[in-house]
């Protein structure tokens, strides 16, 4: 583990082309030449978005995504109700056969898809990255207190947990969950500070053969 010292903000390891650029949970802190983003309308949101839910822009739209104390306000894993049958639910239903629609509805609730937060966030960044976009994430790390203490963290990150997004070895591990790939450009972990807290950055490369 390569522990150094940075700011709380995230920094581009080298100065991107200009393009599309998404500051994800801007909260009250938008930043100029960006589109803010954060699933509160705060004044200087441009974009009211909840990033459990598939992300609202279309694929290879943005050249760098960049977020600060967002992705651990995630949850870990979550089920919905299966979207296959909600479909036919709604088919049956244009079509009057509204016991087959209802069956269909219970069906979908009682046996629900599980969705993993941190896979979903992932793969949702690399869908929406050009190819060679940048992702930049600053995150309190498992490795110092900040990812516990806070009653809202609800996803754990450290330097490992991008190994299943960059290493040939780890992404073998989920082919059916896991559907990005990334080159590491920087992934440390910061000194911490005097509450025993400290956080991890990755500046990730969107890799799409």
């Amino acid at each position: 583990m390569k522990i150094v010292p940075f700011k709380d903000e995230p920094e581009p390891v080298a100065e991107p082309a200009a393009g599309v650029r998404l500051w994800l949970g801007c909260n009250q802190n938008p930043k100029p030449g960006w589109v803010n983003v954060d699933i509160e309308p705060f004044q200087g949101v441009d974009v009211v978005a909840d990033l459990e839910k598939p992300w609202p822009w279309p694929d290879n739209h943005a050249d760098e995504i960049a977020c600060a104390d967002l992705p651990e306000h995630l949850r870990m894993w979550y089920e919905e109700p299966d979207a296959y049958d909600l479909e036919q639910a709604l088919l049956f239903a244009d079509e009057h056969n509204f016991v087959e629609s209802i069956r269909r509805v219970i069906r979908a609730v009682k046996a629900p898809q599980r969705r993993y937060g941190i896979i979903h966030f992932m793969n949702e960044a690399w869908r929406v990255l050009k190819p060679g976009g940048r992702l930049d994430a600053l995150i309190p790390s498992t490795d110092g207190r900040g990812w516990s203490q806070d009653p809202t963290h609800v996803s754990h990150w450290n330097e490992n947990s991008f190994l299943y997004f960059c290493d040939p070895l780890y992404m073998k591990l989920y082919p059916h969950l896991i559907k990005c790939k990334f080159k590491p450009l920087r992934i440390a972990t910061g000194l911490r500070n005097q509450l025993e807290i400290n956080w991890v950055r990755a500046t990730l490369e969107a890799v799409k053969e």
